[in-house]
């Protein structure tokens, strides 16, 4: 009764309001019943990289993981970033054929895993006796058959779709007669055998159920951080690409890993003249510049006399440098100055963000303006070494 257009158009009134849906023109061009897909376009950019695929467009998720949003927003926000990115001259437009070679396998991956948690969410419905199978079959034979009676007897489709409803619901009762035991806690029951036998079949479904969920682990997990926030852009194909190892990942709530193509970690650092704690998220700019964060003096001196010999009045990088210093570094304010350093100096909170490069043995990273790492620097003659073969400089 919901794809007949009049119904739907009262439908949008009432959610509009009384007051004002009289007021709204709009026009229905058609309704369809929403269905469950699991596609992925051929192609995510196409007409020579003028034209891009983002969100829904690009792909269409099953439900079971809530993986469409945030895959989304990863699309558009990689696909905005490089186009930014070359307008700025940073970039040269041939780098926009990255956008599918980037997000194709992790879209590929969230997909192989919401298909899986769909049909993990199916076990338990059936140990209960509840086939979706079943239920499509006898679905399926309702409705070719009630297309058949409109052909060859000229019956009304709105009576054969009644009559079909009425069939489906009357069968999905009867198929749900076995889950009324389940909630019986009482002896109250018909002794005859049907009830007997009913009541022992429903004991043992439940006992089924509960043996999958706390057993096998088949119970769907509520975060799924590999997926949403855990990927990484490889330079590698994708039949070589993986998720990163979950094993580096203690916490799912925390990013801790400074890798290439992986999502720059959330760290708390205080900004002193803002008087506020800021995330290392945050450092990356909306502009169409890089993140250059360094947390040793001597590298920060390599970057800044590198700068000094590549740069020009005419010509600069386009980079916002941050130096994360520990609470207890003395007067680093004053060492920046005498650089000259346009830098921007920020305290690192409990050291979370030192002990995070210690482990990497990494002391530098140049981020992109969406998040992702482009690059890592041990120490300063890797600085002075590496670091231009990454950034263009541009003209002032």
């Amino acid at each position: 009764e919901f794809e007949n257009i009049e119904t739907a158009k009262q439908l949008i009134k009432s959610c509009i309001g009384t007051i004002s849906s009289d007021e709204i023109e709009f026009e229905l061009h058609s309704v369809k019943a929403w269905g469950m897909h699991a596609t992925v376009a051929e192609k995510f950019s196409g007409v020579n990289e003028k034209v891009f695929l983002v969100g829904d467009a690009a792909h269409q998720f099953p439900p079971s993981g809530g993986f469409g949003v945030n895959a989304g927003l990863a699309d558009a926000h990689n696909v905005a970033t490089k186009i930014g990115l070359i307008k700025a001259g940073v970039l040269h437009s041939s780098s926009l054929a990255e956008y599918d070679h980037e997000r194709r396998p992790v879209v590929n991956t969230a997909m192989k895993t919401a298909l899986d948690n769909y049909k993990r969410g199916l076990i338990p419905a059936k140990i209960l006796g509840l086939d979706r199978g079943r239920l499509a079959t006898a679905t399926s034979l309702l409705q070719t058959s009630g297309a058949l009676a409109t052909n060859l007897f000229s019956v009304d489709r709105d009576f054969i779709m009644d009559v079909e409803k009425k069939i489906l619901d009357l069968a999905l009762s009867f198929g749900k007669i076995h889950l009324k035991l389940l909630e019986n806690k009482s002896n109250t029951l018909d002794k005859s055998t049907f009830f007997v036998s009913a009541d022992t079949m429903a004991q043992k479904s439940k006992h089924a159920l509960k043996q999958a969920i706390e057993e096998r682990e088949l119970a769907l997990p509520l975060l799924f951080p590999l997926i949403d926030i855990g990927y990484t852009y490889s330079e590698t194909s994708e039949s070589d690409w993986v998720l990163t190892d979950p094993r580096a990942m203690p916490s799912p709530r925390i990013r801790n890993v400074l890798h290439p193509g992986s999502i720059l970690p959330h760290v708390f650092v205080n900004d002193s003249e803002a008087r506020s704690n800021i995330s290392t998220l945050d450092l990356c700019s909306l502009e169409a510049k890089y993140c250059l964060i360094i947390s040793k003096m001597d590298m920060l001196k390599a970057y800044e006399e590198l700068r000094r010999e590549l740069e020009s009045p005419k010509v600069t990088a386009p980079v916002n440098v941050y130096y994360i210093i520990a609470d207890d570094e003395d007067d680093p304010h004053s060492s920046v100055a005498s650089l000259g350093a346009d830098t921007k100096v920020l305290s690192d909170i409990g050291n979370c963000w030192g002990s995070l490069c210690q482990r990497h043995g990494i002391h530098g990273v140049l981020a992109r303006p969406d998040q992702h790492i482009v690059a890592t620097f041990s120490s300063a003659e890797d600085i002075r070494n590496r670091f231009y073969d990454y950034i263009k400089p541009v003209e002032r």
